[in-house]
């Protein structure tokens, strides 16, 4: 894993990674936006993180036109973790440790 954030440490600052991944975490768990897939971090690096930067414009890419079925009606604030919800990594502040 430490190889994928050095990877994208070389072509995206850190703050933009740390605000791709707030934006994934936010789309993923909204109602509002058909993508809910769950990556490890190291997927999510490799995978998603260009398509959750803010250039380019996951909160209206995403969006749904229905409702995602999530298996929940609960609204994700993007700017926080919390309630058994979990990390693009697989953890959580319930489970650090995720899914190893």
């Amino acid at each position: 894993m430490q190889s994928s954030v050095k990877r994208a440490l070389q072509d995206y600052t850190s703050e933009e990674v740390l605000k791709s991944i707030e934006n994934y975490s936010g789309v993923v768990f909204s109602p509002d936006h058909y993508f809910s897939y769950k990556w490890t971090l190291k997927d999510f690096l490799r995978r998603g993180l260009d398509r959750f930067l803010d250039e380019a414009d996951p909160w209206n890419n995403f969006k749904s036109n229905g409702t995602k079925n999530t298996g929940t009606n609960e609204h994700h604030d993007p700017g926080s973790i919390g309630d058994g919800q979990a990390y693009p990594d697989g953890s959580s502040p319930e489970n650090p440790r995720g899914n190893l």
